[in-house]
């Protein structure tokens, strides 16, 4: 019985203990929330109006968090752990002297029950000690110990959190922004912010990205009711000035960028928030090769380029890129004016490969997907197309007959000759072919082949009424487009019918009468030309620059009027081969004696030194022999007598 009234008496210290902490912690909540409403709201208001500087605010955070942790941990954690029994509480004596001292009627008695109870000797008498503790026990256990704890006085800290509560709730529905520009710039109490100008600042470059070694200019813009005229630009070092790009409108180029800038921008005493331009990696092509194939037909050998640039290579030549970049994630190529096609590449390795056949350009195009930024490097590719063949061949034929012909000249390519072919076709009166063969000429290796070939025409046996046509013809090593032939000048013969020679000699006559009729008169001409120069030497001092012009002009005309007479000729030794097919009168003949002799006077050999003579006196600037040979050939009557 002894025992139920003590532990009845233990269950109620352990209330009053409980109550004890309960109360603590009652305390400590109230205490902790007026606190902090009360910090909260004293330095979002300051903050909110002040723009309090980067120091404070970070002290003020600071504290916020140190202080908040040390009331919540004493004011609140610890009741509760120990309202739980959960570490050091209060011991029932402590319990016991504190329940004392609320009701007086108890005073010691609550303790001494304690002590005896711990004291008792199991020796002595057992049944005295636990009357006593019974007695006592039960005058102790109708006295509610918890009502030594009240909770009630906990109401004198409303008066405190009321105020601050509703005040909080004031701000909060009247001007959340209070609350939330505050705590957006308290959150973040390293940057700086500036108290808001009646203008604002606007960044014209989005993002705020330099080149690596580049430079940069920053454009920046006011709006607003009041604005500035001046604007500077604030680094970490000096303060800038800007200068205007217009109305409102400022700028700034930062030199080579290298790194990243942090600035801030000032006007009329206002501040912008902290910028950051950052620096992006612009592709670099750090090393590259060229492999040139030329076509195996041109003998060219192959060759590696270590150098970019314009390039000029024969039709069909393959070229190959191969390089490396950094700061480079795909490369492209662009040839003319298609779409790019991709390299291929492994890392920071790139290859192409390509035949050109035609004028074009390539663009090599580097990408740096982390900055969006693409380089170019932009050439031209000059093909030159495998050329045609160039024959020059001239006509020797035997004085007498005409019919002994001998073709030499030369076959000549950029790259080579592959093959020379001597062509004829004889063709009747109406145009039909009547006979045709091509012969294989031997033609020397190399891009000049010497052709030279005898062919008699006797040996055909050409019927009255026939043409024969004939040339040489060649053909190049084109490897690319396939072999191409190119022709000499083609030659005829015609075997006139005897109705045909009387018509054919005489419209010859005709051309060759026209011919030297012509050259008469370039010649009277001439002659003028000369005299006038002969006067202008006699009244002048020293050879002078004009009249060697002149004189030299004078000379070419002459060397000209020359090569027609030869050509007069040909046509004449034509028409007499052509005459030996019939008989003719002796009126006839004696007119092609008579040309032939006109033509002889014209293309006199003792001239043409003569006339290379003068030229020669008149490249030593020696006007007095040069007058005398223009004296001597007038006496002479050869230059300028033939008629």
């Amino acid at each position: 019985m002894a025992t139920n009234d003590y532990d009845r008496l233990i269950a109620h210290l352990d209330q009053f203990i409980r109550k004890y902490y309960a109360n603590r912690l009652l305390r400590g909540v109230l205490l902790l929330v007026i606190c902090l409403l009360f910090y909260i709201l004293a330095v979002s208001v300051g903050e909110y109006f002040l723009y309090m500087p980067v120091w404070l605010r970070v002290f003020l955070v600071s504290a916020f968090v140190i202080a908040g942790l040390f009331a919540l941990v004493s004011l609140v954690m610890i009741p509760a752990l120990k309202m739980a029994r959960l570490g050091k509480t209060l011991s029932h004596e402590q319990a016991a002297v504190i329940v004392g001292r609320h009701f007086p009627e108890i005073s010691d008695k609550l303790l001494n029950i304690l002590q005896l109870k711990n004291n008792t000797d199991k020796n002595a008498s057992m049944a005295l000690a636990e009357a006593s503790i019974r007695q006592k026990a039960q005058q102790l256990s109708v006295i509610p110990f918890t009502q030594a704890v009240d909770l009630s006085k906990n109401k004198k800290y409303l008066p405190y959190l009321l105020p601050v509560l509703l005040a909080g709730i004031f701000i909060l529905v009247a001007a959340p922004n209070i609350f939330r520009d505050a705590s957006e710039r308290l959150l973040q109490p390293t940057k700086v912010f500036e108290k808001p100008a009646p203008f604002r600042f606007v960044i014209q470059d989005t993002p705020l990205q330099a080149i690596h070694g580049h430079d940069f200019t920053l454009q920046v813009s006011v709006e607003g009711e009041a604005l500035p005229t001046q604007m500077s630009l604030i680094t970490s070092d000096a303060a800038l000035p800007m200068s205007s790009s217009g109305p409102h409108a400022f700028m700034y180029t930062f030199r080579n960028v290298t790194g990243p800038v942090s600035f801030r921008l000032q006007a009329a005493g206002f501040y912008s928030q902290t910028y950051t331009l950052s620096v992006i990696q612009k592709p670099v092509l750090k090393s590259f090769k060229i492999h040139v194939d030329y076509p195996d037909y041109t003998g060219v050998p192959d060759e590696t380029r270590s150098s970019l640039g314009d390039m000029t290579l024969p039709a069909g030549t393959i070229v190959q890129w191969a390089f490396t970049a950094d700061h480079t994630d795909k490369a492209a190529i662009r040839l003319g004016n298609t779409d790019p096609e991709p390299m291929p590449g492994n890392a920071s390795l790139f290859g192409f490969r390509t035949r050109f056949l035609y004028d074009s350009s390539y663009t090599l195009l580097l990408h740096n997907k982390a900055s969006a930024y693409t380089d170019s490097f932009r050439y031209h590719v000059r093909v030159i197309p495998d050329q045609y063949p160039v024959v020059q061949i001239q006509e020797f034929r035997d004085t007498v007959t005409g019919k002994q012909i001998l073709l030499t000249g030369t076959a000549g390519d950029d790259y080579g000759i592959s093959r020379v072919l001597f062509r004829y076709e004889v063709t009747n009166g109406n145009g039909q072919s009547v006979s045709a063969r091509s012969i294989p000429l031997p033609a020397s290796a190399g891009m000049l082949a010497q052709v030279q070939y005898y062919f008699d025409i006797a040996a055909l046996e050409l019927q009255p009424g026939q043409k024969l046509s004939y040339y040489i013809e060649a053909w190049d090593n084109d490897g690319i487009s396939g072999s191409k032939s190119s022709r000499s000048e083609t030659m005829t013969y015609n075997m006139y019918a005897p109705e045909q020679i009387d018509s054919v000699i005489n419209a010859q006559a005709q051309q060759i009468s026209d011919g030297i009729s012509n050259s008469a008169s370039q010649t009277r001409q001439l002659q003028q030309d000369y005299k006038d120069l002969q006067r202008r030497m006699l009244q002048g001092g020293n050879m002078e620059w004009e009249q060697q012009q002149l004189l030299q002009q004078l000379m070419q005309k002459q060397s000209d009027l020359q090569r027609q007479m030869e050509q007069v000729k040909k046509r004449f030794e034509e028409q007499t081969q052509q005459s030996q097919q019939k008989q003719f009168s002796e009126d006839i003949r004696d007119k092609q004696q008579a040309l032939k002799e006109q033509l002889d006077r014209l293309l006199d050999e003792e001239l043409r030194e003569q006339m290379k003579k003068l030229e020669e006196l008149m490249q030593r600037l020696n006007k007095d022999q040069a007058f005398k040979t223009m004296q001597q050939l007038e006496q002479e009557n050869k230059l300028f007598n033939m008629d």
